[in-house]
């Protein structure tokens, strides 16, 4: 395993450093727009290209930063057992969103009355 975490280090290495030199070059202005923007409260774009260009750059800033190292070298020490752990949190992040979901639906008089039904 420890062969494959040298790989995927060279790998997040390589895009990395010329995404990180990037920021402060060539894409200097999109990211003082990007940060512009979400100091006004514009931080969910609407178009799905806008989006997908915000997705790829939050992805891209966690991967190419400090976390993105730690992570991924925390992945590849700890082998199958972060596949199991990965696997437990997806099944607790469904149940969560449910939850979520059908809290939402409730109608606000539901929750006025005393003996309102929680759930």
């Amino acid at each position: 395993m420890a062969g494959a975490g040298r790989e995927w280090e060279k790998e997040r290495a390589s895009f990395a450093k010329p995404f990180r030199a990037a920021l402060k070059t060539t894409l200097k202005n999109w990211r003082e727009k990007a940060r512009f923007e979400k100091k006004l409260g514009r931080g969910s774009r609407t178009a799905p290209n806008e989006q997908k260009e915000v997705k790829d750059y939050k992805d891209l800033m966690f991967w190419s930063g400090i976390a993105g190292k730690v992570l991924g070298r925390v992945r590849f020490l700890l082998g199958g057992a972060w596949d199991k752990a990965l696997g437990v949190f997806e099944k607790v992040k469904e149940k969560l969103t449910a939850i979520r979901t059908k809290v939402r639906g409730l109608k606000e008089a539901d929750w006025s009355r005393p003996g309102g039904r929680v759930a």
